[in-house]
């Protein structure tokens, strides 16, 4: 006669246990995405973005290949000295040294020509002077931009591929027209 009296109380007890359960789980998941954001936080940084340590891996993460030019001048350094990669809307962000370790260039694009790279990649200046300008046969756009030093930099951006390009540089205006020129997705 014990036993029903012992399963009704256990009901209670089990809802209360999975009560807990829940509780418990629920607040160690929270702690653990707030110590997940905590860097990122602290660095100033978007936790959509993050540091990558080669092109493999930043097309990995962005499941696509990325279109990078075929022609390298000798002035800069390869690979990039930071490679910051966004998964959503999916883009990617390379910078460049000269050889004297001054940044150069940035290279970004967003997979999907839809949308241009956002501004966590690319960081928003107004452009000075935008004229139209080929880029092979494709059309693009061409202005200048104060760079992140203070400087006047190119800024040449276009269609390509699916991808919508944009190139910064601090150096001539014939190696950026001719970088873009022979951007390719590679195979």
């Amino acid at each position: 006669m014990t036993a029903p009296a012992d399963r009704e109380a256990s009901g209670p007890e089990l809802a209360r246990a999975a009560l807990v359960f829940a509780l418990v789980s629920g607040v160690t998941v929270i702690l653990l995405g707030a110590l997940d954001a905590l860097p990122s936080v602290l660095r100033g940084e978007d936790r959509r973005v993050h540091p990558v340590p080669t092109v493999q891996e930043a097309e990995r993460r962005l499941r696509s290949r990325l279109v990078l030019p075929a022609y390298f001048p000798d002035t800069l350094r390869w690979p990039p000295a930071l490679i910051r990669v966004q998964s959503s809307p999916p883009a990617v962000a390379m910078e460049i040294q000269a050889r004297d370790g001054e940044p150069r260039m940035l290279l970004a694009q967003s997979v999907g020509a839809d949308e241009a790279p956002p501004s966590q990649l690319v960081p928003p200046s107004p452009a000075i002077g935008v004229s139209t300008v080929a880029v092979g046969k494709l059309p693009g756009k061409l202005g200048r931009v104060v760079g992140p030093d203070g400087r006047i930099w190119y800024e040449l951006s276009w269609v390509t591929a699916g991808h919508r390009m944009v190139y910064r540089s601090a150096g001539s205006l014939e190696e950026l027209l001719k970088m873009a020129r022979s951007a390719r997705e590679a195979p």
